[in-house]
């Protein structure tokens, strides 16, 4: 308790103090409700959020119609978090001035941290209707398109900004990143160096830098950047697992803070990328694998693991009695419940939910999920000892015809059949098919799977 009172004493004398900076130091005439907007910011730009919206409560006190208040409260909660308060103050700006270029800009920006696209779009269009040259806004109106899926058009913005503002490095590393998702690498490349010499200290410009490196084949390149991106970011879990992949290192599994924020990423557009684009087919093959083996219409109860967003699942519903899914990603489960296939559907881990929850299936599947594990010994050890009955482990790996298992330069592990067969003496689980096939494609071509089911 004593402590908590010290603290508490410590902040208000903290506030108190930069009140008094900012009483010093402002011009003089000010009038009260501007030098309640002038506190307002000072207490914003040293974090005490709280304290300056009770300025900006006081300058709009005094009148009503200062909209520069409204909006700098709905600065102060969108920057820690409480978005649909915020987007409820810059609201009430533009009722009072509908021609505020600034409050229709940052509600474009709450509106896009809630994923809310075409509304962002909108909106940060009417703020440039007003004011045109702003290279912020312009480069945000990209980063919207980009969410929206109109790579061509974000592309537009980006140019924009960097037209009205050559030295503005996140425009630089947005155009590049587009160009790198549409394959245009070496223009990528020339936006990510750029954005490095005018921010040589920018992590992500340096990562994407490294990915396209990577991806175009030049291991060295990418290498030194990766390093310098983890020596500006030791946390980066994406870029430390792809440096090892690049080292020759084969770590056990991919950790959960690469896997997790990957698939978050990439939900809204995961299913057309896979299925449309890149010929995926690996649910409907298992799916084949696992009904052309019964005698009988039903599957029982199957547990899907690493569920993603449920295309395994669509395959699966009319043949099993009971479905439970689980995944690493909330956002593609999110997906997944938008089907209603399953009756079950957890975020959780795969080594942890076999380890710690009822187990009682007839059929385990892991679709295209092993692929983020090297050692699948856990996986088949927590199986075998844990479920409540004999039942079929059915799965497909990303096929290696050398070694046990191997870390490739995409972060994703293949595995070999006889490392599997190795397992499956070990754990006691008998080898009822395997074959290869085409599993999607990959620059191209398609990538050889093995698919694999097993009794226990």
């Amino acid at each position: 308790m004593t402590l908590e009172i010290d603290a508490t004493a410590q902040e208000e004398a903290e506030i108190e103090r930069i009140k008094a900076a900012c009483v010093q130091s402002a011009r003089e005439g000010l009038t009260p409700e501007e030098l309640q907007n002038l506190l307002g910011g000072a207490l914003a730009g040293k974090g005490f959020g709280d304290a300056a919206i009770a300025c900006f409560e006081a300058a709009a006190g005094i009148n009503p119609f200062n909209v520069a208040a409204l909006n700098n409260i709905g600065n102060v909660l969108l920057e820690r978090g409480e978005v649909e308060a915020a987007i409820k103050r810059y609201r009430a700006a533009l009722k009072i001035n509908p021609d505020f270029a600034e409050a229709y800009s940052n509600l474009g920006n709450a509106q896009q941290q809630i994923g809310a696209a075409d509304s962002a779009i909108m909106n940060y269009r009417l703020a440039l209707s007003i004011n045109p040259d702003s290279a912020v806004v312009h480069n945000n109106l990209g980063n919207a398109l980009r969410l929206r899926g109109m790579p061509e058009v974000a592309l537009e913005s980006y140019q924009t900004a960097v037209a009205l503002s050559s030295d503005y490095a996140e425009a630089h590393l947005n155009m590049g990143i587009v160009l790198k998702e549409t394959g245009a690498l070496d223009a990528a490349m020339a936006c990510f160096e750029t954005a490095i010499r005018l921010d040589p200290e920018d992590a992500d410009a340096h990562s994407q830098l490294a990915h396209t490196y990577r991806i175009d084949g030049n291991t060295d390149a990418a290498i030194t950047h990766f390093n310098k991106t983890l020596e500006i970011n030791p946390d980066n879990a994406l870029d430390r697992h792809i440096l090892a992949a690049l080292n020759g290192e084969t770590p056990a599994k991919a950790p959960r803070a690469y896997v997790e924020p990957l698939f978050d990423q990439y939900a809204a557009g995961f299913e057309h990328a896979l299925v449309s684009e890149l010929a995926y087919k690996t649910p409907k093959l298992l799916a084949d694998l696992m009904t052309g083996s019964q005698s009988a219409s039903s599957l029982g109860a199957v547990l899907d693991l690493g569920c993603g967003t449920g295309l395994a699942g669509v395959e699966l519903r009319a043949h099993c009695q009971h479905l439970v899914g689980i995944d690493l990603s909330n956002a593609m489960l999110e997906q997944a419940r938008e089907k209603g296939i399953y009756d079950q559907l957890t975020h959780t881990e795969i080594t942890g939910f076999l380890a710690s929850e009822p187990l009682d299936f007839d059929i385990i599947v892991a679709t295209d999920v092993l692929i983020y594990f090297g050692d699948l010994s856990d996986i088949f050890r927590l199986i075998k000892s844990r479920n409540q009955r004999g039942g079929k482990l059915v799965f497909s790996t990303e096929h290696s015809e050398t070694g046990d298992f191997v870390l490739h330069p995409t972060g994703r592990y293949a595995h070999s059949k006889p490392y599997i067969e190795t397992l499956c003496r070990k754990y006691d689980y008998t080898l009822v098919h395997f074959s290869t096939a085409d599993l999607r494609k990959e620059k191209g071509a398609f990538l050889t799977g093995g698919l694999y089911m097993l009794e226990f």
